[in-house]
């Protein structure tokens, strides 16, 4: 039996760890379910709304990147975050390590969907995404 353990840390950051050795004993290829994320709102990421979902996968629609000049991450940093609001102005950060083979990747420009898994770093709801396929921006931007 193969046990994959997600958890949060002392500061209730979500934790993972892989190594480049996972292919050599979980096949993600045979079969199976594919996990269908959980649709929800920024608004529904307000105060402490959303701690149940901390550690799950969400998508959330109609969002776009604050500012889209920057990269997914800098240099080599641990962690950098990047804002993400809705059409409302509900915001809510994505976090992208420093390590990601697409940190060096640019926001994507439009408004769209984004699939991620929800942590929570102190008081603030954190998305974490596995690869850009992740975020499908091909929309037009907000308008004020």
């Amino acid at each position: 039996m193969l046990s994959i353990l997600f958890g949060l840390s002392e500061f209730n950051e979500f934790v993972h760890e892989f190594t480049d050795k996972i292919e050599n004993y979980v096949d993600i290829s045979a079969g199976g379910t594919p996990v269908v994320p959980k649709t929800v709102s920024l608004e529904d990421l307000t105060g402490n709304n959303a701690d149940s979902l901390i550690g799950s996968f969400i998508k959330v629609e109609n969002v776009q990147f604050v500012d889209t000049a920057l990269t997914y991450a800098e240099g080599t940093l641990s962690y950098t975050t990047r804002n993400i609001q809705d059409c409302s102005g509900n915001t809510v950060i994505l976090s992208t390590s420093g390590f990601a083979d697409f940190k060096n990747d640019y926001l994507p420009k439009g408004n769209g969907t984004i699939k991620a898994v929800l942590s929570k770093f102190k008081n603030d709801y954190q998305l974490r995404i596995n690869s850009t396929d992740d975020v499908i921006f091909t929309g037009n931007r907000c308008t004020k």
